[in-house]
């Protein structure tokens, strides 16, 4: 059992945490397609990561395709220093909206924890 579920032990926390280990799995083998992202939420910068990497090598025969390649490796790689933060981040966000007697002033959805 893992320290966190642990120190926070209700059941939607544990069902709906994050783990670095898996977030790092797919920031090493999806993330051109932003799948680390889209694991932690983060659907938005998923998406635009996911359409720089594809847009990149489509365009790859022209010069700016390795100018969008060359800027998604740098985002990717900046994302390997950020990714225990992000897993951090979500996990607190998650606790927080759990015990949060409000869940209007909670900043993770409700829709979030229904799943």
């Amino acid at each position: 059992m893992s320290r966190d579920v642990r120190l926070f032990p209700h059941p939607v926390y544990a069902a709906n945490r994050k783990s670095i280990r898996v977030a790092a799995a797919l920031w090493l083998v999806l993330g051109g397609l932003g799948a680390h992202r889209f694991y932690l939420g983060r659907t938005l910068s998923g998406a635009l990561q996911a359409m720089l990497f594809v847009l990149g090598w489509a365009t790859l025969i022209i010069v700016i395709g390795g100018v969008a390649l060359a800027a998604w490796f740098l985002w990717w790689l900046a994302d390997l220093a950020m990714l225990p933060g992000m897993v951090r981040a979500h996990n607190g966000d998650l606790a927080a909206a759990i015990a949060a007697p409000d869940p209007a002033r909670a900043s993770f959805g409700q829709h979030r924890l229904a799943r």
